[in-house]
């Protein structure tokens, strides 16, 4: 009796066992999966303040992974960038030999003796920095960035041969990179080899209009080579971009003493924007708002240039934030109403050029613009309105007159009215349009003749218009069409 109870208490206690290991592994997949999604995060987090020149929330962010993984051999990878970019050379170099005494992926070690390679050319150790770049490039074989750093070490220690076959390594594997074509460029400057370094510089210019050395390379080229007209453009390009190039890094020592002033990242893209540097002047402005998510003049700037780049929804976006922040201002209503225009969201456009008005009611080039887009939304009563309230606010708008012709005349409504506002709009400006406008609406009144007359006016001013010459043709069919 005894035994059967034995027997049977530790087959209780396996089922009990098995039942709870099919427990808790689930629950111990789930802890795994939510701190690599934690990780990922900030990792992504971290990686877009740096894009944007935010480094202190960069390392915020990435120590924050360490809290979960003191072995990340990324984060130690990206916390390395992040010094490095903040000028604290020694703590990106302990940074980087982090990286190598742990774990990583291919990628991630290569990236880190590539860095170290680097940085030890910069402080002139080349011998460690030539071993850190080749083993970079053995284990990166793809790397177009690895065999152009390995370049300039060569080059550095006048190796030109060796610096030539770097250069022209990374270029066949990656033909737009432009530090190659910059080494190559010096590279044949150096051996006063002009036509190739022309050639090279020109290269390196045509990927890159932002960096200064390039030009004044040229320009040394040029020079050498005894073609001093070209030289005097080149140096005159050179001092352009240098004195932008100071610009901004004037403005990036000021933002190490104060890094979090959204103000600065303003004035640093209005900079960028002006030398039309457009993705470094969006980056500024992200990092403004980032800052202050309240920074109303971040949004808007970055709606505008969403808007020229055609990132219509991005624009958008942040055209609406901007008015959420600050409902006052009109400019913001103009911009969404033309992105709304674009992307034939017709409502949207409808109610933005009504809060624009709001603003402005006497301004009738506003009014014509909401005139249109009810055209385009087929609210033909409200179009009528819009552009009556045109003509009444200035009765010599050639423009006004013209508009609410052409739809009278195109609904076939107030024919009469339509006649007296396009005669009135071509004797305020005798253009082809506005004959035009006429001829079509004796047309539609029926007054061939009077729309003939018309017509050919506006052939007189614009004879290779194909619209007016079928203009015409419809006019004298009609004409010559027996009368019923």
């Amino acid at each position: 009796m005894s035994e059967r109870f034995r027997r049977s208490h530790m087959l209780f206690i396996a089922v009990c066992l098995i039942i709870l290991e099919s427990l808790i592994t689930p629950v111990c997949q789930l802890g795994a999966e939510a701190e690599e999604s934690a990780i990922a995060d900030y990792l992504e987090r971290g990686k877009r303040y740096i894009e944007m020149e935010l480094y202190d929330q960069a390392i915020t962010e990435f120590h924050q992974i360490l809290q979960i993984n003191l072995n990340h051999s990324e984060t130690y990878y990206c916390i390395g960038d992040a010094y490095r970019y903040k000028n604290m050379i020694d703590k990106a170099v302990d940074a980087y030999q982090h990286v190598l005494t742990l774990k990583a992926p291919k990628q991630i070690y290569g990236q880190a003796y590539l860095r170290l390679g680097v940085l030890y050319g910069e402080q002139g150790k080349f011998t460690d920095a030539e071993e850190y770049c080749k083993i970079a490039v053995e284990i990166l074989p793809k790397m177009a960035k690895a065999y152009a750093h390995l370049g300039d070490i060569y080059l550095h220690r006048r190796n030109f041969n060796l610096a030539v076959s770097s250069y022209q390594k990374a270029i066949s594997l990656d033909p737009d990179s432009v530090e190659p074509y910059t080494g190559l460029g010096r590279a044949y400057l150096m051996q006063n080899q002009f036509e190739l370094a022309i050639k090279y510089c020109k290269d390196a210019i045509q990927r890159d209009t932002f960096t200064s050395g390039n030009y004044y390379n040229l320009a040394q080229a040029y020079r050498r080579s005894h073609k001093l007209e070209e030289a005097k453009g080149q140096i005159e390009l050179f001092t352009r971009v240098k004195a932008y190039e100071d610009q901004v890094y004037s403005y990036r020592e000021a933002l190490q003493f104060s890094p979090n002033n959204p103000h600065l990242y303003l004035k640093l893209a209005e900079i960028h924007e002006k030398a039309r540097d457009t993705e470094a002047a969006i980056c500024a402005y992200r990092a403004s708002i980032t800052l202050n998510p309240e920074f109303q003049i971040g949004y808007q700037r970055l709606g505008s240039i969403y808007m020229q780049q055609g990132k219509l929804n991005l624009a958008k976006s942040h055209l609406l934030k901007a008015i959420q922040i600050d409902p006052t201002l009109s400019s913001l209503y103009k911009d969404l109403g033309e992105v709304s225009i674009i992307q034939r969201d017709f409502d949207n456009a409808i109610v933005a050029y009504q809060k624009l008005i709001e603003f402005h009611p006497e301004n009738i080039q506003e009014w014509l613009r909401l005139g249109v887009i009810y055209i385009n939304a087929e609210q033909f009563d409200n179009a009528f309105d819009a552009f009556q309230q045109a003509v009444d606010l200035d009765e010599n708008s050639a423009r006004a007159h013209n508009h609410l012709a052409r739809l009278c005349a195109g609904l076939g409504i107030k024919l009469d009215y339509a006649i007296e506002l396009a005669e009135k709009a071509a004797m305020l400006d005798p253009t082809a349009p506005y004959f035009d406008t006429l001829a079509y609406a004796y047309y539609k009144s029926k007054l061939y003749q009077k729309a003939e007359s018309a017509i050919r006016k506006a052939l007189a001013i614009a004879p290779d218009n194909q619209h007016y010459k079928d203009q015409l043709m419809e006019i004298q069919k009609a004409m010559d069409s027996p009368k019923k």
